[in-house]
Formats: structure tokens, C-alpha cells, sequence
């Protein structure tokens, strides 16, 4: 009997420390830390200029766009409030408008809240060709995007512009 009360004190006493390590609310000790292995220096994280799967795996994960896709590979409202469609008035009834609301509580790194001119600037950066973007011609279907893209001056080319309401 003693045997047996002495056996299951030692098995408490080593069972219990590890049922309770997992009941704390307190923050890690150590900074938690993700690590993923590339394969490689990626040459550049700018959305704009990457063009290899190494830069886009962590371009995925550090920056927003307005849709992406969910765990299903549907597509999914990421910045945008939601995927535009007819219905909801996001897509003009000729097909040629896409409207994107934006989610008001996105903010940049620094606390700056990102505005419908942050996407205007990347595109029509994406479409400079002194930044010579790999995949700047799968911009081409926007009215007015590859007439920026040739033009000298940008102030003179039309299209390529966001509502102001």
C-alpha cells in the first residue's frame, strides 16, 4: 500500500508540471519566431519588381492586396471589403468599372491607414517603364494602362485613374 501511495505521488509529481504548462495566460518567455526555408536570397521584396516564386513567397506574406484567396483557393476581400460583383454595384453593368471599397481599419506599419491612393500609386508604378516590371502587360486589360505605360509623359495619359467619389 505505501508502494502504491509513494508511486502515485512520483507520477503526480512528474505528470502535473506538464498538464499545467499549457494552462498559463502569460506571453512566451522567448519572442516567437517563424522560420521558412527559401531556398534563397530573394533579389528584391518589392511587389512591383518580383518576378520569381522565391520573392512572391515572401512578398505573400508580408504585404495585403485588395482580394486574395482562402484556404479553399476561392477568391476572398482582403483589403477590399468585398469581391465586387454586379449585384453589389462593384462592377459597372457594361463590365468596364470595378468599384473597390476599401476596409477602413487597414493601416500601414507605421499606424498610417492605406487609401484608395496607395493602390492608384502601385499601379501606375507597376506600369512605369523605367521601373521595367516583368508583368506589367498583365495590367494591359485596365482601359488606358498600356497607353501609360508607353507614354512620356504620364500627365498626358488618360486612363489609369480612380474615382474621386
Amino acid at each position: 500500500m505505501v508502494k502504491r501511495i509513494i508511486f502515485l505521488v512520483f507520477a503526480l509529481a512528474l505528470i502535473l508540471p506538464l498538464v499545467l504548462v499549457g494552462c498559463g495566460e502569460e506571453a512566451p518567455a522567448a519572442p516567437q519566431v517563424l522560420r521558412t526555408n527559401l531556398a534563397g536570397e530573394p533579389s528584391t521584396i518589392d511587389p512591383n519588381r518580383a518576378s520569381w516564386a522565391l520573392e512572391r513567397s515572401v512578398i505573400m506574406q508580408c504585404f495585403q492586396g485588395l482580394l486574395s484567396f482562402n484556404q479553399d483557393l476561392s477568391l476572398a476581400a482582403d483589403v477590399a471589403k468585398e469581391i465586387p460583383t454586379t449585384a453589389n454595384g462593384g462592377i459597372s453593368a457594361d463590365g468596364k468599372t470595378y468599384t473597390f471599397k476599401l476596409r477602413n481599419n487597414v493601416k500601414w506599419s507605421d499606424g498610417e491607414k492605406v487609401t484608395a491612393d496607395d493602390f492608384e500609386y502601385s499601379i501606375k508604378r507597376l506600369l512605369d517603364p523605367d521601373l521595367a516590371c516583368d508583368y506589367a502587360s498583365f495590367y494591359f486589360d485596365i482601359v488606358g494602362a498600356e497607353d501609360y505605360f508607353g507614354a512620356a509623359d504620364k500627365g498626358a495619359a488618360q486612363g489609369c485613374r480612380r474615382s474621386k467619389s
